[in-house]
């Protein structure tokens, strides 16, 4: 997330100390939802500063440098946001501005900012005790876990966030089309939805980006949107879906939707949270 420095000269070099301590200040306190700059900043400020080892869930767990452990819904709570936009800004932070990666299971969320340098350099001292740090926090860690169980493993990929996105754009196309309509309110709920998503990539083969599409699509559609009412109807019907698609954009020449489009319904369904 860079900031337009063209028109203040001498204001694209150097940096500001901000200390952690300032979200003590009542400024920060006061209670408030918070805004996606202050959202990303709270995540460079919580971030350790050194490799730590906690105990979670009874098993020690690293923590590096430029890390932090939380989850989705504490996030929420202390951002005042519901947890569609919380998941949406943390997708929108890895996928599109890649400032973050994400790694989460059913009980925890690991963030890590990338470049964690840029924004709290060390010290010469530091520096020469932490040899590995620039490979540390420039690079996320896959298996940041001491001791990953299969069943951690299955869990994870179950639950990869993408699927869960899939789940919270669909719902809230759902809602724009009609506000009464049933969606996922638990996570029970969410999770069951997110499955059949990963089954239409995973089992069916289908591609990420073809389902995002398909997906856009079905919920304009005029006659689709009002049938296609839940993630398994989706994928039971998607090779229906994909042909009726291809079809129409054929016969009007629409164009296939990019990467970038994308995104930018999911930010345009983020700021609408």
């Amino acid at each position: 997330m860079q900031a337009d420095t063209k028109s203040r000269p001498g204001m694209e070099k150097g940096y500001v100390k901000l200390w952690r301590k300032f979200r003590d200040h009542p400024f920060w306190r006061e209670e408030r939802k918070f805004s996606r700059a202050e959202g990303f900043l709270d995540l460079v400020m919580s971030a350790n500063g050194t490799d730590k080892t906690v105990i979670f869930d009874g098993s020690p767990l690293l923590i590096r440098r430029g890390q932090l452990l939380t989850s989705e819904r504490k996030l929420a709570e202390r951002w005042r946001w519901s947890k569609t936009k919380t998941r949406l800004l943390l997708f929108y932070l890895q996928n599109s501005d890649r400032s973050i990666e994400v790694n989460s299971d059913h009980k925890k969320t690991l963030i890590t900012i990338t470049n964690y340098n840029i924004y709290n350099p060390l010290t010469n001292t530091e520096k020469t005790t932490s040899p590995d740090d620039k490979k540390t926090t420039e690079k996320p860690l896959k298996d940041h876990r001491l001791a990953p169980t299969n069943k951690d493993r299955k869990k994870e990929k179950d639950i990869r966030p993408e699927f869960f996105t899939l789940v919270d754009l669909l719902s809230e196309k759902m809602r724009e089309n009609d506000p009464k309509t049933k969606i996922p309110e638990t996570e029970a709920q969410r999770e069951k939805w997110a499955t059949d998503f990963r089954l239409l990539v995973e089992r069916d083969g289908r591609p990420i980006e073809e389902v995002k599409e398909v997906l856009a699509w079905c919920q304009k559609d005029s006659f689709w949107r009002a049938n296609i009412l839940s993630a398994p109807k989706f994928r039971e019907r998607f090779a229906q879906l994909k042909l009726k698609m291809e079809e129409q954009n054929k016969k009007l020449g629409t164009k296939k939707m990019t990467p970038e489009e994308f995104n930018k319904l999911q930010e345009e369904a983020l700021k609408r949270r």
